[in-house]
């Protein structure tokens, strides 16, 4: 057991080395975990915490500029991001970019280690540290682990910001089980309100996480080589030809991909690894930022932190 997660290896031989995210060294006051279960194939899940396009589309009522996560009303609207993947030793990083009409972007970054785990963007001032965890359970059904941590703030900070919000269902429910009572499974439309959308709720869904859920329960297991991806889909097509590849070299004897450079996961930086999701200049270089700016100023932060635990 580690920090509220139990962690089993069921593969032959030594384990790698533990993925030691920043999140295992918040005391306890500072982080919480939490697990759901989707009735979804688990790369519909990962595909949509890896996509950054949907956002301004599916989220559209969160990403116009009031109300909702920093991350998302930070779109401002904005359909059309620029999109660039990165690869790294452990997955990649994919990179979002809005242009906003005051000369400032939209950056929005997402760690991918493969092949379930991701860091999605989270602001530095105003959100939690997000490490989500897609785990198989069979084709049909996944695990969904929600882990997060802030070293500024307790979890009763938070509570208290996420309630003055009308938040708290959504990030603080039942941490066995946070999706079973966010989604009507009895509906047909698991809960979706056609009035509701009516009345300029483009969804139909209350709030950002049912909507993710709510597209993935939706969609069956299909043949994915028969779709045709276009360039707004650049993240979901990388992301599916690194899987493939993994397989394929996998199969031939190589250890499984997202084990970094000597395969048993030293060499990777766990702990610096975080999803950026910050408003900068348009001039600023996107990759410098989110790896060198933003990370050395975390590094900077574990000093001073009255949560922190080195």
């Amino acid at each position: 057991m580690k920090r509220g997660v139990c962690w089993v290896y069921l593969g032959p031989g030594e384990p790698p080395v533990f993925p030691d995210y920043d999140f295992f060294h918040a005391p306890a006051t500072h982080r919480r975990a939490r697990v759901g279960y989707t009735e979804s194939n688990w790369t519909q899940n990962l595909e949509t915490l890896l996509d950054s396009a949907h956002i301004g589309i599916l989220h559209s009522n969160l990403a116009t500029g009031t109300g909702g996560p920093a991350s998302a009303v930070a779109i401002n609207g904005i359909t059309a991001p620029e999109l660039k993947v990165v690869p790294t030793p452990y997955g990649f990083q994919a990179y979002s970019q809005r242009r906003r009409p005051d000369d400032t972007s939209y950056l929005r970054v997402t760690e991918y280690v493969a092949p379930f785990t991701v860091l999605n963007g989270a602001t530095r001032d105003s959100e939690e540290g997000r490490l989500l965890m897609i785990i198989p359970i069979n084709n049909r059904k996944t695990a969904f682990w929600r882990m997060e941590w802030d070293f500024a703030h307790d979890q009763t900070w938070w509570r208290d910001k996420y309630s003055q919000q009308g938040l708290l269902s959504m990030y603080m429910p039942d941490p066995d089980d946070f999706i079973s009572p966010l989604l009507d499974r009895k509906d047909a439309r698991l809960g979706q309100q056609r009035d509701a959308m009516n009345l300029n709720n483009w969804s139909g869904f209350n709030n950002l996480i049912v909507e993710d859920l709510a597209v993935a329960e939706s969609v069956p297991v299909i043949d994915r080589t028969r779709e045709n991806l276009g360039a707004s889909d650049l993240v979901i097509a990388r992301t599916r030809r690194l899987l493939l590849d993994g397989l394929k070299e996998f199969s031939g004897g190589a250890r499984p991909y997202g084990l970094g450079p000597q395969g048993d996961g030293t060499g990777i930086p766990y702990r610096d690894l975080r999803g950026t999701a910050e408003v900068i200049p348009t001039t600023a270089d996107a990759i410098a930022f989110h790896n060198e700016t933003l990370r050395n100023e975390r590094i900077e932060a574990r000093s001073t932190n009255p949560g922190n635990h080195k």
